[in-house]
């Protein structure tokens, strides 16, 4: 009973956090469009179910199933070449009839989303689901740093777009990825523009924010609520939600 009421109450937040959206007197032809991110290890099965139904309550939803972090592509972009990319999916939504455009992610995409949030204008809302990829965290930050003073070394002597082996994190466990030194610059230092704690804080103070964290994601209901939600300008419409479950479920949940 405890599960199902933590389930309709996160529920209740989302619906009440989108339709609170629509301006005051707005009318039936106001559409929110959702532009919803997937994680990196699963792609769009992440965040499907979570879509649908968002689809399902009306809201006009686009969900790029190859992104610069999908499985497909992985780290073929830099990050800001990212956001840009992302641009095309947002006159998407436009074209099809929103009038407002909220963009929301989970695990990396909750990062991306979170960064295009904070380097666009005009934006209806964030949703921010398991946010990962803390490249600013001990853990991240001590086991990618020699990647990243490598990445930077090279940059320096102008071999920023030769490609080299660099580590990745992902859920703690490492993998090898070949990628320009450039790219992976941009999404693993700590100075860099994936920056979550930085990112929070750049966020426009009228952007109403929904986090939402898995109670078993120590990293994203603990460590980034105190280091990159409570950096936000406070809007009262923000809300932090905790779930029940762990990092991958969070979408679903």
């Amino acid at each position: 009973m405890r599960a199902l009421f933590r389930c309709i109450k996160v529920f209740l937040a989302l619906a009440i956090f989108l339709v609170a959206l629509s301006p005051p007197g707005a009318g039936a032809a106001e559409k929110i469009g959702v532009l919803m991110l997937h994680g990196k290890a699963h792609g769009n099965k992440s965040i499907y179910h979570l879509s649908g139904e968002l689809e399902s309550a009306g809201f006009l939803v686009e969900m790029p199933s190859s992104t610069p972090w999908s499985p497909n592509r992985i780290y073929d972009r830099t990050y800001l070449e990212t956001l840009k990319e992302l641009d095309a999916a947002v006159d998407k939504l436009k074209a099809a009839g929103a009038t407002r455009v909220v963009v929301g992610g989970h695990s990396i995409g909750a990062n991306v989303a979170l960064g295009y949030a904070a380097n666009r204008k005009g934006l209806g809302g964030l949703i921010v689901l398991g946010a990962g990829h803390f490249i600013s965290g001990n853990f991240m930050g001590k086991k990618l740093g020699k990647h990243v003073a490598r990445a930077k070394k090279m940059i320096a002597a102008g071999k920023g777009k030769k490609e080299a082996d660099f580590d990745d994190i992902n859920q703690r466990k490492s993998t090898s990825r070949e990628m320009t030194a450039e790219i992976y610059q941009s999404w693993f230092d700590p100075e860099g523009p994936a920056n979550m704690r930085n990112n929070a804080a750049s966020l426009p103070g009228e952007l109403p924010v929904l986090w939402v964290a898995g109670k078993e994601d120590k990293v994203a209901s603990k460590v980034l609520k105190r280091l990159a939600y409570d950096k936000m300008v406070g809007n009262p419409k923000n809300r932090f939600v905790i779930i029940n479950g762990s990092h991958k479920d969070t979408a679903d949940n």
